[in-house]
């Protein structure tokens, strides 16, 4: 099919062994309001809480959304 692009916009990261709906789950997108894109991190009650073991898996994945953010800025796929 022509005319339809694919965008990767989000990662969740969540301790091994729990699914992507528990409370721990960190979710890790791209948004855009129309004045360019940005990270947003976001969990189940709204807060965001930062294990130190769970660091290293979401700085990994918002350096991949940041790099797909750029180049969606950059009109590539």
């Amino acid at each position: 099919m022509t005319g339809y692009t694919t965008h990767i916009v989000a990662m969740i990261v969540a301790p091994k062994g729990q699914p992507i709906y528990s409370e721990q789950a960190t979710k890790v997108e791209i948004q855009d309001d129309a004045a360019g894109p940005y990270i947003e991190l976001s969990q189940e009650d709204g807060k965001v809480r930062i294990d130190p073991e769970e660091w290293p898996e979401l700085r990994d994945a918002i350096e991949t959304m940041i790099a797909a953010a750029a180049r969606l800025t950059a009109g590539e796929s």
